[in-house]
Parts: structure tokens; sequence; C-alpha cells
């Protein structure tokens, strides 16, 4: 290997872009494109195909002050599958948040989203930040 070589070489770029608003009432909105390329062969060459466009889109909004509910949409495009994340934040005290919220995943089995069809999720978390 010559020192100008990179150690690996990928065969994939990926391309994103987004946009933050932040809106009145303390509401944010973030909006996300991304494109995963593949040269020399492609994204069915896997085994988990991950390949094409895809979007996301983020909301949330303050209610209170202690309370901030959210949505995350992620979409891909070209196999159809996606994941869809509504979440309810409460800030309880100064460093701690208490979360509950639920992961909806759709998709073709053999997409980046679709192979966990079987596994939504409920989840709650605890935070204390330090």
């Amino acid at each position: 290997m010559r020192p100008t070589e990179p150690c690996w070489r990928s065969r994939r770029q990926e391309r994103p872009a987004w946009f933050e608003f932040p809106l009145p009432n303390d509401t944010r909105l973030n909006l996300q494109g991304f494109q995963r390329a593949y040269f020399n062969g492609s994204g069915k060459d896997l085994a988990i195909r991950s390949d094409g466009f895809g979007a996301s889109i983020f909301l949330s909004t303050k209610l209170t002050d202690a309370i901030e509910p959210s949505i995350l949409w992620i979409q891909s495009f070209r196999e159809a599958g996606g994941m869809i994340r509504p979440r309810v934040n409460w800030y309880s005290a100064k460093n701690t948040t208490f979360a509950v919220g639920v992961d909806i995943f759709t998709g073709p089995n053999d997409g980046y989203f679709g192979r966990y069809n079987n596994r939504d999720r409920v989840y709650a978390e605890m935070r204390l930040d330090f």
C-alpha cells in the first residue's frame, strides 16, 4: 500500500441533505433526504437491501414546560420500508427526563426496516444528565 492510498475503499456513497426549522411555541421541524448509491454492483447484492432514496421528518413541540410530544417518520422509497416513532418526553426535574414511545416498522422482509416487521416495540426510558 502506498502512503496516499486509503486503508479501505468504499464502493458506495452517502448523500444527505437536511433542513431544520424552528417554529413558534418551541416547535421544531426537521426534514431530511438521503440517498445511498453503490458503484460496481448494487444494494441488491447485499442480504439487506439499503440502497436508494429516503426521507425523514421529525416534529416536536412543547405543550407545557414539562411535556414534549414528538414524532419521527423515516421512509425508504426504493423498497417502501419505513419506521414511525411517536414519543412523549416528560422533563420531571432539572436534569431528569422520562420518555415513553413506540417504534413501528414496515416494509419487505429483506429491506432495511422490514426485517424488523415482527419486532415493533414499546419502550420507556429515564435519562439523567450530569
